[in-house]
């Protein structure tokens, strides 16, 4: 079994760097179930955000951004903070510049297309806070952690979450479909896990101390699982799969392993659990 650590990310895991990702498919999925009720990635975000209280007027960073979930969220309980959405699709970028138009028309809101492990580069501006809702564990986190301490004001914030599994924890949903996909593919692999020691050493490093670490419960209706696994099926290919497979193969299999997995959802939908950081930079 391989355990990956904060600097140690196999590249077969680089999942939205492959030229073979279908970004303009995996984004319209995405904002699709992003919009859809009691998802995954709202749920996720508002716990987030609930864990990490901020002033009225604050500037934010949606590091990561998508089409947007959480940057709905946050102009939903802060009408004037303003907030700048990065992300490394231009095609996901699209869709949340669509989707915060007025917001954008009056400079409440910008979007800037990037690598989320290069924020330091990208904008010289200070902001308050940095949050990444489900997607640090794509990211190579030193990188990235060294970049948000150059765009954090003295004091700022930066929240991000974890699914559970990834600190090894091994319960709840994102749990139940690797486990499920190990065994479909008589595979030892793991995708992400996460050594907490590790992680203090590393945020130690780069100026940040732990404000707080929330567990937090989710509840995802069978049908919401459907519609989630409609999208995870462009980017669990990246995950398990052996590198020389051809890719077309691998999304026709990977459909196969999530319709069967999708016959074990239990009729009231499953729970999953995670972990909302709130880190400060001295």
């Amino acid at each position: 079994m391989y355990i990956s650590t904060f600097s140690n990310m196999p590249r077969f895991q680089r999942i939205y760097w492959s030229e073979k990702f279908d970004w303009k498919e995996y984004s319209r999925l995405y904002d699709r179930y992003a919009k859809s009720s009691g998802n995954f990635y709202v749920q996720s975000a508002s716990a987030l955000i609930g864990s990490a209280p901020l002033k009225r007027d604050a500037k934010a960073i949606d590091l990561a951004c998508g089409t947007g979930v959480l940057t709905s969220l946050l102009v939903e309980k802060y009408p004037k903070m303003g907030i700048l959405g990065v992300d490394l699709s231009k095609e996901m970028l699209a869709l949340y510049r669509r989707n915060f138009t007025g917001q954008i028309k009056t400079s409440q809101v910008k979007a800037m297309q990037g690598n989320a492990e290069k924020i330091g580069r990208m904008t010289k501006e200070k902001h308050d806070a940095v949050f990444i809702n489900c997607a640090l564990w794509d990211l190579e986190i030193e990188k990235t952690f060294s970049g948000i301490a150059k765009v954090l004001n003295k004091g700022g914030l930066l929240a991000f979450n974890l699914p559970s599994l990834v600190l090894g924890r091994e319960k709840g949903f994102v749990s139940f479909i690797e486990s499920f996909f190990r065994q479909e593919l008589n595979s030892t692999a793991v995708y992400r896990r996460i050594s907490m020691d590790y992680a203090k050493r590393a945020l130690e490093k780069y100026g940040f101390w732990i404000e707080s670490m929330k567990e937090y419960e989710l509840r995802l209706s069978r049908q919401n699982i459907g519609l989630f696994f409609e999208l995870l099926r462009y980017r669990w290919p990246f995950v398990f799969f052996p590198r020389g497979m051809q890719y077309e193969k691998k999304l026709e299999l990977c459909k196969r392993i999530f319709d069967e997995c999708y016959k074990h959802v239990p009729a009231g939908g499953m729970k999953d659990y995670g972990f909302s950081f709130v880190l400060r930079k001295k």
